[in-house]
């Protein structure tokens, strides 16, 4: 039998971890995944997809996988990875995760080959909930795009057309065409008026749309994605619509969406990044201040989070 790290489980075996602050029971699973596949889809960044049996939960987009990354005593830790897409098949579940490597874990799990094994925890965290509104702006930097894909895919299948704000540093074509999986439709800001004749039941064919912005000003919207946001919010051309946002990317790009959304008194959900020690709620490594009932309060990015509402968090 397989155990994990810290957590006396066998494989399959399911766990309560308590509630978190919105009163839900969390519930995960320990399991051997198998690697699918793995390959480089640019820009820097992975794409890992693994199988999971057919029983493994069902996660929300914005939920994270917690990966050990070998048998050995050298990575002790998880490593945690936002769940970028998932898909129920005959007799097994696939999951996809998308990142980069920074370090010495990433860079071993980059060298996982197709058939070897992962030891997985998860679904893990709570999720983004969809709002009800007219135009959904899905803002995201790097691969921070993660969670925010398996969030579109969600939306289209109720029939909304998610609208990406994508920021990069350059422009990779190959990049956009694999996310994205060829079915986005990629705009420019002047183009963007048609978002205000958007008919969500009617044109769940096109797949997303998509404005990018690139850093070094090759393509695309010409600086960062947090002035592409401002500017369509400054061009007017939602002004007739409801708008919810949801972003993800690296914390200085998130706390101004987020700053933005709250100014401009528009729902927001932000997916946040912090370091993880166990994932699942219970030495409080990864604690941040947030407003609740006019107190400041820490909660977990593990367990409370990583997705909360932007108007709660103290950046």
């Amino acid at each position: 039998m397989r155990r994990a790290n810290q957590l006396c489980l066998t494989a399959g075996q399911g766990f309560g971890i308590g509630c978190n602050q919105r009163g839900r029971r969390l519930r995960a699973v320990l399991e051997c995944s198998i690697v699918r596949s793995q390959k480089e889809i640019g820009g820097g960044l992975f794409h890992l997809e693994i199988t999971l049996p057919s029983s493994f939960p069902v996660p929300d987009p914005g939920q994270f996988l917690h990966v050990r990354i070998t048998e050995g005593r050298e990575f002790l830790l998880r490593r945690p990875f936002s769940i970028s897409d998932f898909r129920q098949r005959k007799g097994e579940a696939v999951a996809s995760i998308i990142y980069s490597v920074r370090g010495l874990g990433t860079s071993v799990l980059l060298r996982k080959k197709k058939g070897e094994s992962l030891d997985i925890i998860g679904p893990l965290g709570n999720g983004f909930k969809i709002e009800k509104a007219t135009v959904h702006l899905l803002v995201a930097g790097g691969r921070g795009i993660a969670p925010l894909l398996f969030l579109g895919r969600r939306m289209r299948e109720k029939g909304i057309v998610p609208v990406y704000l994508y920021g990069t540093k350059t422009w990779d074509s190959s990049l956009f065409e694999t996310i994205f999986e060829g079915k986005a439709s990629k705009l420019t800001v002047g183009e963007a008026k048609q978002l205000g004749r958007i008919n969500v039941r009617a044109k769940v064919g096109m797949g997303s749309l998509v404005l990018v912005s690139t850093e070094d000003r090759r393509e695309g919207f010409k600086g960062k994605v947090t002035e592409l946001f401002l500017s369509l919010l400054k061009s007017k051309v939602l002004d007739s619509q409801t708008i919810a946002i949801y972003s993800c990317g690296p914390t200085e790009m998130v706390r101004k969406i987020a700053r933005i959304s709250v100014d401009s008194n528009l729902p927001c959900q932000v997916s946040l990044e912090e370091r993880f020690l166990c994932g699942i709620g219970l030495c409080m490594g990864c604690s941040i201040p947030v407003k609740e009932g006019g107190l400041k309060v820490n909660r977990r990015v593990c367990s409370d989070g990583p997705v909360f509402r932007a108007h709660s968090v103290c950046f």
